[in-house]
């Protein structure tokens, strides 16, 4: 039996799809990484982690799904990893990492995002790579990089991201595919997928240092002989380029054509749609569809999402609090709290929540917002605030679809998603009412490992194409908008929820300014 191997390394954990030639799962296997060796600091916006750790979380997860199948080490014709983005480390020639990686939510490069807004200006970053100026990006890692280990710099062969040092480890190529050179951004010219040399000059960054960029299933290199002892398959194994979590998501729930959407639920939150124009709203985060080097994928992203529900599932537990919530994820079942949060009406008997745990992307931008609980009473309990961060979450991403109306990008009107968050009926509901869009449920296996299979056999001739992946039949469940819902929703933004953030806006950066330890 022939197979085709997807691996997605998410923020919390990593999850391995393996394929048959006929696109069937023959097995799926997921695990969390190993925290003792990374370091978050939510307070300070530093999120790290040893690049290592993503190295031996590969290796375990391809070994489980490999047993599960029954399958030998040359049945996998071709792999394609997906990972979270953007992230930074530097690696030498060989792609050892000279440092931790450093994680898409770290938001600690304030000053270098100050410096590139100086030095070029928002306006001419948004017209070269479609994308705003923030501490999220790539290249400004890259910078934070260059000012504060200079070291580390200096030695670089290249600045990868977290999936493209993997890469490099198991073929021997330094290389990206056009979605994660879209979340460098900067000096990324997304309209001709190449590095804006002036641009780089004028910010005293090494081109040399950047990778170049391929399609996504496109073949970037073969699994060298050390690379297949580690991981347990054949030496000279086709691996893709692959692409960014939320990009192989969208394309796992069939999102391939001009004004279809979908959204990946995980632990932050991705809307995308697509598009064959470079037509690009401002406030959105744009790159290139991985699957169509020609098309461009508008995302509305939120920072956080599924890890704000996360975080209140694991205040209001007793006991093995991680893991029930991760149980409720994986497994799609209803819980208790879920459930009373159902029976709550709309808007939460007047709590608001801003979900910015980690700051904010689309259309904010703002790495110092916070979350907020607005309403508080004594007559609120966990299911009010259960249902209110899921309406927080709707709502910001009913500020986005204004924005997408505004600038006049049509979409079909409906929405596929996934994720683990996906499974929640409730956020669905929710979801469907406040954007006034149909919501398709698809099944769990459809997540970004499976999209990243999918690369992985168009990389290899396996599969001809994309359109099998609009085949109905992965629909599980189809939510329909209510119109007296969503009239009660857009009141509610209209009255309240638009004007939380601008209201306390100014507020933000004073938090950087308190003192952290108690004796300050």
């Amino acid at each position: 039996m022939k197979a085709l191997l997807g691996i997605d390394l998410g923020t919390t954990g990593i999850r391995a799809t393996l394929l048959g030639t006929a696109g069937e799962v023959l097995a799926r296997r997921s695990r969390g990484y190993d925290a003792s060796r990374s370091w978050v600091d939510p307070a300070a916006g530093e999120a790290q982690a040893e690049a290592s750790i993503f190295r031996a979380a590969v290796s375990s997860i391809i070994g489980e799904a490999m047993e599960a199948a029954g399958l030998g080490p040359s049945a996998v014709q071709a792999l394609a990893l997906s990972a979270m983005a953007p992230d930074a480390v530097a690696v030498d020639a060989d792609s050892e990492a000279l440092m931790p990686c450093i994680l898409w939510m770290d938001r600690r490069a304030a000053a270098e995002a100050d410096e590139v807004r100086a030095r070029i200006g928002e306006q001419r970053v948004r017209q070269l790579s479609g994308n705003p100026i923030d501490p999220y990006y790539g290249l400004i890692k890259a910078l934070w990089i260059r000012n504060h280990l200079p070291g580390a710099y200096r030695r670089a062969a290249k600045i990868l991201s977290l999936k493209d040092y993997l890469l490099g480890r198991f073929t021997g190529r330094l290389l990206t595919d056009v979605s994660h050179a879209g979340l460098y951004g900067i000096a990324y010219d997304i309209r001709n997928n190449r590095w804006d040399t002036e641009v780089l000059g004028e910010l005293g960054m090494d081109p040399d240092k950047l990778p170049d960029a391929l399609p996504g299933d496109e073949i970037a290199g073969t699994l060298t002989t050390a690379a297949a002892s580690e991981l347990g398959l054949k030496a000279g194994t086709p691996v893709a380029a692959g692409g960014i979590d939320s990009a192989a998501g969208y394309l796992a729930c069939g999102c391939l054509e001009a004004g279809q959407s979908a959204m990946v639920l995980g632990s932050s939150s991705c809307w995308g749609i697509c598009t064959d124009t470079a037509l690009w709203p401002t406030g959105m985060n744009i790159t290139r569809a991985p699957w169509n080097p020609g098309g461009y994928l508008i995302n509305a992203s939120l920072a956080a999402g599924g890890m704000v529900l996360a975080w209140l599932l694991q205040l209001f537990r007793s006991g093995g609090q991680a893991a029930a919530a991760a149980a409720a994820q994986d497994t799609g079942r209803l819980d208790s709290l879920e459930e009373q949060a159902a029976a709550v009406p709309i808007g939460s008997g007047g709590l608001f929540t801003l979900p910015h745990f980690l700051g904010e992307r689309a259309p904010l931008w703002d790495p110092d917002a916070r979350g907020v609980l607005f309403g508080l009473h004594p007559g609120h309990g966990p299911a009010h605030l259960y249902r209110s961060a899921m309406e927080g979450i709707a709502l910001s991403f009913y500020r986005n679809a204004l924005l997408l109306r505004g600038a006049g990008v049509e979409t079909d009107g409906r929405i596929r998603v996934t994720g683990g968050w996906g499974a929640s009926r409730l956020l669905r509901r929710i979801l469907a009412d406040v954007l006034n869009r149909t919501v398709d449920c698809v099944r769990e296996a459809r997540s970004s490992d499976y999209g990243a299979a999918w690369l992985a056999g168009k990389a290899a001739g396996v599969f001809p194409d994309y359109a099998a992946l609009r085949e109905p039949g992965c629909i599980t469940e189809t939510v329909e908008p209510s119109a007296t819902a969503h009239r009660r929703y857009t009141r509610l933004y209209d009255r309240i929820y638009r004007e939380l953030y601008p209201g306390i806006r100014a507020l933000y950066p004073r938090l950087r300014e308190l003192p952290l330890a108690a004796d300050e």
